[in-house]
C-alpha cells in the first residue's frame, strides 16, 4: 500500500468558459453542473 501523505501534492487548474459549479471530495472531483443554459459542442468528460 502507498504512502501518500509522503507524495507531493500536485496543483490542476481548470478553466471554463460557462459558469459551472465543482464539488471536491478528497482532491476528486464528484460533480460537475453548468449553471447555464448554453449548449456544450463536442464535450468531453474527463
Amino acid at each position: 500500500m502507498q504512502d501518500h501523505s509522503t507524495q507531493p501534492q500536485r496543483r490542476v487548474v481548470f478553466q471554463y468558459f460557462v459558469p459551472v459549479h465543482v464539488e471536491v471530495e478528497d482532491g476528486l472531483v464528484v460533480s460537475v453542473t453548468v449553471l447555464d443554459g448554453t449548449p456544450l459542442l463536442d464535450s468531453t468528460v474527463v
